[in-house]
């Protein structure tokens, strides 16, 4: 498909203009680009075939990158639990990259040092105008649910997905950065990949400046049949069943029309 960020809109539009009938199988590589927040659902059954499945699981195990991100985290009481495994996150960075991700950790909301250049962001609600120049200004800032229902910008896309297909993390451009807007708090029990210890990797994997969006697995990702999708095959499904009653409908209308009309023609003499 041409454009990375128009595969679900594009399978839609095709399921739109199929026939009813119409048969419809899509050929697509192990990983997939272009999906948007919400599981694709068509009014007809697909076929999906997953031309390189081995591709699925490797795709994703991108070495690391010698250099590592330097964190910042600002948060306020009560979320000590979340920095600690934040904390380990680096430093399973700093086994393979030494000294190059450094964390900045305050119970404040104060900007950090320039030298880093991702601010994990853990405070609710609005964000202050000073964090919001000091992500456009070319950094990554990666806030929870409630901050991102408060921030503005561009329109986000799906960068992190769980092995199901549950979208985990959005991103979006803000002036020359650009913010991660994690779908869950950043606790075990709302996000227990914190718990996973491929998750320093993953998160490393989103903090990459060319991730946006990543491919999610597309075995993960076969559409839902939904009939009342809005496409083509959903109505054309249930449109021939009505015909005839609609015929018939028509007839008994025009009839009683007729009757009432040669009764009022003999009341009239």
């Amino acid at each position: 498909m041409p454009a990375q960020t128009a595969t679900a809109s594009l399978l839609r539009e095709l399921d739109a203009m199929l026939p009813a009938q119409a048969r419809l199988t899509v050929v697509v590589p192990g990983r997939l680009h272009g999906l948007d927040g919400a599981r694709l659902a068509l009014g007809r059954e697909v076929q999906w075939i997953v031309s390189d499945p081995a591709s699925d699981q490797e795709a994703g195990r991108a070495a690391t990158p010698p250099h590592g991100p330097s964190l910042a985290v600002r948060y306020p009481a009560g979320r000590e639990e979340t920095v600690r495994y934040l904390a380990a996150t680096v430093a399973a960075w700093q086994l393979h990259a030494p000294g190059t991700a450094i964390a900045d950790i305050a119970r404040e909301e104060a900007l950090p040092a320039a030298s880093n250049d991702v601010l994990a962001w853990l405070h609710p609600g609005a964000l202050p105008e000073a964090v919001q120049a000091w992500v456009a200004g070319g950094r990554t800032l990666i806030i929870e649910p409630d901050a991102a229902r408060e921030a503005g910008g561009d329109a986000a896309l799906a960068l992190w997905r769980s092995p199901d297909g549950d979208v985990l993390a959005l991103a979006r451009r803000s002036g020359a950065g650009r913010i991660v807007e994690l779908t869950r708090p950043l606790t075990p029990e709302a996000l227990p990949q914190l718990l996973d210890p491929g998750f320093p990797q993953a998160l490393l994997q989103v903090l990459e400046p060319g991730a946006m969006p990543a491919a999610a697995p597309a075995s993960a990702h076969a559409p839902l049949h939904s009939p009342q999708a809005g496409s083509g095959a959903g109505f054309g499904a249930d449109r021939s069943p009505l015909l005839p009653w609609l015929a018939l409908a028509i007839a008994a209308v025009f009839l009683v029309e007729r009757l009432l009309a040669s009764r009022a023609s003999r009341w009239a003499r």
